[in-house]
């Protein structure tokens, strides 16, 4: 269970927006699990816009997650909402998996311009490459549990492969978890 979140300042609603969105998926890179909900908030003022976004996310699995959000003016909310949505399926189309949740804000300021403002999250049907040997041997752990720990029904080579480093690495990482190379089990 983690809470991620993002908070930017920018000139516009658009590049405080983009700021958020950009830091927010920097810091789900780092974390496994599933994106359960999203909360957003925009305030626009005359020294410019906030946007603050926050994730709760849940589980273990190692897929690829990511928010996605667009902000577009029209003459009324209609309008705006229609080029909202267009702009934001274009960027859904070629994607794999399931919006997990949305979030849509309108602002109307002065009559004849509206703006909506809609932040997606999305967890994907990709499993994604841990970013660090953290990450790297919090599964090694996972797959080790569910061999019974046993250190031997691992092919090292094969996993090295998988993770894109060398099998050096992996019983570094093995022997970092508390597993011995001699005896191949787990030291007590």
């Amino acid at each position: 269970m983690n809470i991620i979140a993002a908070f930017e300042r920018g000139h516009t609603v658009e590049e405080a927006l983009d700021n958020a969105v950009k830091n927010v998926n920097e810091q789900l890179k780092m974390v496994d699990g599933q994106i359960d909900k999203i909360d957003f908030q925009v305030d626009v003022g005359y020294s410019g816009a906030t946007v603050s976004v926050v994730l709760a996310i849940n589980g273990d699995v190692p897929i690829h997650k990511e928010v996605l959000g667009v902000n577009q003016r029209g003459i009324n909310n209609s309008q705006a909402i229609a080029k909202a949505t267009q702009v934001l399926n274009n960027m859904l189309q070629h994607r794999k998996g399931v919006i997990r949740d949305f979030v849509v804000k309108n602002i109307e300021p002065i009559p004849g311009r509206a703006y909506t403002t809609i932040v997606v999250a999305i967890n994907e049907d990709v499993i994604e490459t841990p970013q660090d040997a953290t990450g790297r041997r919090r599964r090694l752990k996972k797959a080790l549990d569910l061999l019974s720990r046993e250190q031997g029904t691992l092919n090292i080579a094969k996993v090295a492969e998988v993770f894109g480093v060398s099998r050096k690495m992996i019983y570094h990482d093995l022997e970092a978890l508390g597993y011995s190379r001699k005896d191949q089990t787990q030291k007590k």
